[in-house]
């Protein structure tokens, strides 16, 4: 037999060896493709999701899709990511890419996927790993077939089911759910549909289709993508994690379980009483003892995130984080909690899904939805304080911008109970900056600049700065200041280290070429630190919520020291717009110096507005660039 022969019986043999997970035509054949491909990446050709829940401690999961891919800079919508855990252990992973005529050009197995720990930068301890398939052909458009199988060694973490992603347009998907313990539930969010239910050989089965489905995007300043996207929420009634059982069927009882994870926790060693007694040693209100111990918990240990112990749901004791000196938020909390407690403090812990981008907690749905926790401290007056315990910065009372306005599980002995975590004010995260500026008849500008920020924006401020070097935190400097060219003369950031109520720095900044001149004027821009230069895009059709991260409030005053023989020209008029959401001032007025004072305040006090409001969200901000960015006319004297 000559090698070409050879050679042709064992491809055939090869591709024979190969096979579809769908039987499907190629999207040139498809009469759908024209109205599925119209604004979208992707389309999801066909996708079968299947959960079967053995009992409250064994479940499987077995995915089949088949993604239709439109161009090589959305390549990514190819790429299989799995993670996984001892507690969700992969079984199997098969995956083809089939090209534009239908063709298997390649096939994979689980041995072809990178595996690496799934560190997220600053985990110390944990057991999650993730493997990654890379699904990636050069002529397009190709289709990716993935299919795999995993089994869960615990129901608490049952998948949500996501049928579509953004960009990308379904034509057939379909969820199946064989429940054996019949106390699986589900929440439906963006799905018409109803599940059709049957009951067979002592099984509960329940079954979505939907079809047809156009890409989505979020608009911009639109919610979470997530609370966008049709999705079906799983979780069961009754569950075990690492001998241990739990009742999910309704937050009182969910939070007894985590109550029960916590219990002989607790328990402070001598020493650790010792140095607890010495810190609130002469002060006599409870407040200031309760601010004095997060001061001493802040100071003595350090944020890790550790993913052990039952599922990462388990705090290590308190007197492992004391002799440690870290801990992650469950054990740091939980360590800040005992402390309270040895002095008669009442604290509860408080379950959230933290993270301004995180979409909102289903509140109806009792399940495993919490990526954090909190520390809600009572006083005997009935004042409320609450704790921030990952946080070496923060101020008592302060809880972040990823947990406010929040719905949250607070845990007791009682169990668990919904409560809403306090919003900021737009009037507690502020801006202020103070600016001297020194104009020169050659254009030169000398600025010298302080800024403080409080609440919210202390926390942006300290979140960039501190983790770096003092040569970065110059650099940060730099990249801020986008006009002109400038030299730092000094940058102090001492400031920025404050626990207390704000957080600042100062500047001074030698500009070349700030402003622009003719023979007899200097044209001078009034920007201020916190200028605005931003016009949000036309949306005419808008249909999705307005929202923003937070309220704050911007305050600045500039003196502008005008150079000898000049005077002003023409100084822009004054302006004040208020609206349903929003303030905005700025004006100017010349002191007995003869120096000119800029004084500008902006003011968003609302953070979620209807979609009919967003003409008139991007009117205020277009004209408050327009007046950020205006500029001081001086000629020269007659």
């Amino acid at each position: 037999m000559n090698k070409s022969l050879i050679l042709a019986l064992f491809i055939f043999l090869s591709c024979s060896a190969e096979k579809k997970i769908f039987d499907l035509k190629s999207i040139d054949q498809d009469p759908l493709s024209n109205i599925l491909s119209l604004n979208a990446h992707s389309v999801i050709r066909d996708s079968e999701m299947l959960v079967e829940v053995i009992n409250p401690s064994e479940a499987y999961l077995t995915i089949k899709k088949a993604t239709t891919i439109f161009e090589k800079d959305n390549k990514d919508a190819g790429r299989l990511v799995i993670f996984y855990s001892p507690l969700q252990q992969v079984d199997y992973i098969k995956a083809n890419i089939v090209n534009k005529y239908g063709e298997i050009v390649n096939s994979f197995s689980e041995s072809d996927a990178e595996d690496f720990s799934a560190y997220d930068g600053f985990s110390f301890f944990s057991d999650n790993r993730v493997k990654v398939l890379d699904l990636n052909y050069s002529s397009f458009p190709y289709t990716v077939e993935v299919e795999y199988k995993m089994k869960f060694n615990a129901t608490l973490f049952l998948p949500t089911w996501y049928p579509q992603s953004p960009g990308q347009s379904v034509q057939k998907a379909s969820l199946k759910v064989i429940d054996h313990t019949k106390g699986v539930r589900f929440y439906s969010k963006n799905i018409k549909s109803e599940p059709v239910i049957a009951d067979t050989l002592g099984a509960k089965h329940m079954t979505w289709e939907v079809g047809f489905l156009t890409a989505k995007e979020r608009e911009d300043f639109g919610p979470p993508v997530q609370e966008l996207l049709p999705s079906i929420a799983l979780a069961p009634s009754k569950f075990e994690i690492e001998n241990t059982q739990g009742d999910a069927s309704n937050w009182q009882d969910f939070g007894k379980w985590y109550y029960s994870l916590g219990e002989g926790t607790r328990e402070l060693n001598d020493e650790a009483i010792l140095e607890v007694e010495n810190v609130v040693r002469g002060l006599s209100s409870e407040k200031e003892i309760i601010e004095a111990l997060y001061k001493y918990m802040q100071d003595k240990t350090r944020y890790v995130s550790i993913q052990l112990g039952i599922g990462g749901w388990k705090p290590f004791s308190a007197e492992y984080v004391f002799r440690n000196e870290y801990g992650d938020c469950k054990a740091l909390t939980n360590y800040m909690q005992a402390i309270l407690e040895h002095l008669g403090i009442k604290a509860n812990p408080v379950l959230i899904r933290r993270g301004i981008s995180e979409p909102s907690m289903i509140a109806e749905f009792s399940s495993n939805q919490f990526n954090h926790v909190l520390l809600r401290v009572e006083l005997e007056n009935g004042d409320i304080m609450w704790l921030e315990c990952t946080s070496k910065y923060f101020a008592p009372g302060h809880i972040g911008s990823g947990n406010e306005n929040k719905d949250a599980l607070l845990v007791s002995e009682e169990g668990g109970k919904l409560i809403r975590t306090p919003k900021s004010l737009a009037s507690e995260n502020v801006s202020i900056s103070t600016s001297l500026i020194e104009v020169s008849s050659t254009g030169e500008v000398i600025i010298n600049t302080k800024r403080e920020n409080r609440g919210v924006l202390q926390e942006n401020l300290q979140y960039s700065l501190l983790p770096i070097s003092e040569a970065a935190r110059v650099e940060w400097l730099e990249k801020r200041i986008t006009s002109g060219n400038f030299k730092i003369i000094k940058a102090n950031f001492d400031g920025i280290e404050s626990s207390n109520s704000s957080a600042s720095y100062s500047y001074v900044l030698d500009f070349k070429n700030y402003t622009s001149t003719s023979a007899t004027r200097i044209f001078v821009p009034l920007e201020t630190i916190n200028s605005w230069s931003f016009n949000p895009d036309e949306d005419k059709d808008r249909k999705q919520e307005i929202r923003l991260p937070y309220v704050f409030t911007e305050k600045d005053s500039s003196v502008y020291i005008l150079p000898d023989g000049y005077e002003i020209e023409a100084v822009p008029e004054e302006l004040t717009i208020d609206n349903e959401f929003a303030h905005y001032r700025i004006d100017y007025r010349m002191n007995k110096e003869g120096n000119l004072i800029l004084k500008r305040e902006l003011v968003i006090n609302k953070d979620r507005l209807p979609a009919e409001y967003y003409g008139s969200f991007r009117e205020f901000f277009s004209e408050v660039s327009k007046a950020d960015n205006a500029q001081l006319v001086l000629v020269k004297k007659s």
